[in-house]
């Protein structure tokens, strides 16, 4: 993408109308000079929900000269993450830094694209790996583990949650 945000380069031919100057991934590469991570949203080009990653590029004198850019599906990040092997009534999500869920396992309906609960909102908080305790969209009281978006990679959480009751069933038989 060059300096004005017009696509000039693609996998597939190019919408000489596409324009990511005002998407905020494509401000904060400019701004940092660094790679970032973007939010939650529907790419232009692929009518889908999308997570973009930017790193501006230089030439050989080292002048910014556009950033690069991909989008990652998440309906493909979803199904990556029901890879995981977690216990019975456990959970894992990754979320942007706006606390918007970019993908959950289990998957349910209406869970990615929209926001996390109040509850769990301290996970977007800091910047250590924390551990804390709340009750889900479902009403499921869990023991969250949690990378805030201000480790790396910078823009993401993840949060694994342990179904209270169901973990400590047998303690409590």
């Amino acid at each position: 993408t060059g300096l004005d945000g017009h696509v000039v380069c693609g996998p597939w031919p190019t919408d000489p109308t596409l324009n990511a100057s005002d998407r905020n991934y494509f401000q904060q590469a400019l701004q940092t000079r660094g790679f970032v991570i973007g939010t939650y949203t529907i790419g232009r080009s692929s009518a889908q929900p999308t997570i973009h990653f930017a790193k501006p590029f230089t030439t050989a004198d080292g002048v910014v000269a556009g950033v690069v850019e991909v989008a990652l599906n998440l309906d493909w990040l979803g199904r990556e993450l029901a890879r995981l092997s977690l216990p019975p009534g456990a959970t894992a999500s990754v979320i942007d830094r706006n606390g918007v869920i970019l993908a959950r396992v289990p998957a349910a309906s209406g869970y990615v694209g929209g926001p996390i609960v109040d509850a769990i909102r301290f996970t977007l908080e800091g910047d250590k790996v924390g551990i804390g305790q709340a009750t889900g969209r479902d009403g499921r009281v869990r023991m969250l583990a949690y990378s805030p978006p201000d480790l790396e990679p910078k823009g993401l959480a993840i949060t694994v949650g342990l179904d209270q009751d169901v973990s400590f069933a047998a303690v409590t038989q």
